[in-house]
C-alpha cells in the first residue's frame, strides 16, 4: 500500500471520542504522539 493511500485509508477511519477510559496513558506514548504532531504541516507553513 501506498503512504498516500495508507494516510487517506486512516482518514476515513477516524471517528470522534466521547466516552474516554480511566486507564493511564505511556510517557512513551504521549512523547511519541508529541513529535509525530511536531513534524506535521500546519496552516502556518
Amino acid at each position: 500500500m501506498e503512504l498516500k493511500d495508507y494516510v487517506y485509508s486512516l482518514a476515513r477511519k477516524r471517528r470522534s471520542i466521547r466516552k474516554y477510559r480511566s486507564d493511564p496513558i505511556d510517557l512513551g506514548d504521549v512523547l511519541y504522539a508529541i513529535s509525530t504532531a511536531i513534524q506535521a504541516p500546519s496552516g502556518a507553513n
